[in-house]
């Protein structure tokens, strides 16, 4: 067997396929290969780091790897040789920056090293800035390293998925620049990262929280990180990458100490001194950028602000349980526990403005109908008429204010921005109407006897031109009833006696014309009522 010196050692940037030698290097994560069709382990996933700052991912199949496995654990600082070099793209997964990976045969020899003789960093990250989640990386299969301050964290409840009880948990982690992600950690995660642990025994520090290849998630625009089996949790401030972080933080004075973190629930917690049951508070959209960060309380705010626009037009409502308004999944309703009927249910994100200050709030089921003012179904059988299939009864939501009640309880995170859900809502008129004002109880009118047609013009003539104080005119109180033209002898009633069939057609259209000319000169100057009649009757336009 060839003797390894260092002249034969390869730096982990250098490895292509054309270039051979070993690898000095420490086994930095290592994790199930499954097939996504049986669920069956084939391989392991690994990636290893030197002392170079280089790090590349390697596949070995599991066979290969039960014969290794004692020299090729998490943590081990090991040689590899006779290893082969494929491009990412013939592979087409990788969680480092690399463009080649490793795959490891029966032909490769593995060797633990001694972690003294070998100076060998302990960890691997390429973080990436979190304002770049949606923007420049978007890509929900490519696994990336983040970096932050844990600003807040919900309880731990129970979830159901696919029909059985699941652990789940919420962070929201920040930058120095306050742009926040969501994580959010399911079963054995959470045991992984234990944040409620870390909180109880930190004194009054940030939490850092390190996450070594989280995948990115993407849900009606919103865009969240979630763990996978190739995911690494690290809090520990002696690791470099986490102490170097802090001290930015501190230069910056951008550190959050743990007083800040709204968390569990705790009685501690700035907004748990506002219950649900308090009264609503105002408040404006910049002064709620700036409060903390809350998913365990639920305190309520009063906000007036402009609707700007849409941010979900095509996915605007979901088919759920008509019942209890819940998703479900082949007609089975997890929270009425049987078969229910389907229903659209509105989900709106209504993006909306106050001033300079920007924030998206979530209008859901019937308080969602009452801001359209139509049911779901009407707005999804009315876009189907277009022909984007864009609702045109939402835009038209656009460049109305509302009156919203919030929910002070953070629903998540939209484009890096804070998701707020209406409780209510209620219409800001912009426009001031002109409103007629209210009749006083001793108002009058000119008396009519309805004896002749010729008085009431008359009358109407004498209040519009005569306007001194000398004039006197007959007048009574009025009495609040609209009154039709049948009523005033301008038209007659239907008791009356109809026109015999000899009588001239052309004749009676003339005078129904000179009466319609009346009736509209007397309603015409009333300042109370205005009467629209028909130009002219359906039956004597039939007449021949």
């Amino acid at each position: 067997m060839t003797k390894v010196t260092m002249s034969n050692v390869v730096p982990i940037s250098k490895i292509t396929n054309r270039i051979h030698g070993v690898l000095h290097c420490r086994v930095f994560k290592l994790w199930d290969a499954v097939d996504t069709k049986t669920g069956n382990i084939w391989g392991k996933n690994f990636v290893v780091a030197d002392n170079e700052g280089g790090a590349i991912q390697g596949i070995v199949p599991i066979d290969i790897y039960h014969r290794i496995e004692g020299d090729f654990k998490e943590g081990y600082v090991c040689e590899i040789g006779r290893f082969t070099a494929q491009h990412v793209k013939e592979n087409g997964f990788t969680t480092v920056p690399h463009e080649f990976t490793l795959s490891l045969s029966r032909q490769t020899c593995i060797k633990q090293l001694s972690s003294k003789s070998v100076d060998m960093p302990l960890y691997f990250f390429a973080f990436k800035p979190l304002e770049d989640i949606g923007t420049d990386i978007t890509n929900e299969n490519e696994p990336i390293d983040i970096i932050g301050v844990v600003t807040d964290f919900s309880r731990i409840e129970e979830k159901m998925v696919k029909g059985r009880p699941t652990k789940m948990q919420v962070l929201y982690i920040s930058n120095e620049r306050g742009h926040t992600v969501e994580l959010t950690l399911w079963a054995n995660y959470i045991e992984k990262v234990d944040i409620n642990g870390v909180y109880e025994r930190v004194n009054n520090d940030p939490i850092i929280l390190a996450c070594s290849s989280v995948l990115i998630k993407e849900w009606r625009g919103n865009y969240s990180i979630r763990a996978y089996a190739g995911t690494r949790f690290f809090t520990d401030t002696s690791i470099k990458e986490i102490s170097d972080y802090l001290e930015r933080l501190e230069l910056s004075g951008k550190v959050l100490k743990k007083d800040h973190i709204v968390s569990v629930g705790a009685n501690t917690s700035p907004s748990a001194q506002q219950s649900n049951n308090s009264e609503p508070k105002g408040i404006s959209l910049l002064d709620l950028s700036m409060l903390p960060l809350d998913t365990s309380t639920g305190g309520r705010y009063i906000c007036e602000a402009e609707i700007v626009g849409i941010n979900n037009l095509f996915d605007w409502y979901f088919e759920g349980c008509s019942k209890c308004q819940t998703k479900m999944k082949d007609n089975y309703c997890g929270v009425c526990k049987g078969r229910k009927e389907k229903a659209a249910i509105y989900r709106i994100l209504l993006e909306v403005k106050d001033g300079d200050a920007q924030a998206e709030f979530c209008a859901m089921a019937d308080t969602a109908q009452e801001i359209v003012g139509e049911p779901a179904t009407t707005v999804i059988d009315q876009s189907r008429l277009n022909s984007d299939g864009v609702p045109v009864m939402l835009h038209k939501l656009i460049g109305k204010t509302f009156k919203f009640t919030i929910s002070g309880k953070l629903q998540g995170s939209y484009k890096n921005h804070r998701l707020y859900k209406v409780l209510q809502s209620e219409v800001v008129s912009k426009d001031k109407e002109l409103l007629l004002a209210p009749i006083p109880e001793d108002s009058v009118v000119v008396e009519d006897d309805g004896a002749n047609n010729n008085t009431n013009t008359r009358s109407s003539e004498m209040l519009a031109s005569d306007g001194s104080k000398g004039s006197t005119i007959s007048m009574k109180p009025i009495k609040q009833e609209f009154k039709t033209p049948e009523k005033m002898g301008l038209l007659p009633s239907t008791s009356q006696t109809p026109l015999t069939p000899a009588s001239d057609n052309k004749g009676q259209k003339q005078k129904r014309k000179d009466l319609d000319g009346v009736a509209k000169t007397v309603y015409s100057k009333s300042p109370r009522r205005r009467l629209i009649m028909d130009k002219q009757n359906d039956s004597d336009d039939a007449s021949p």
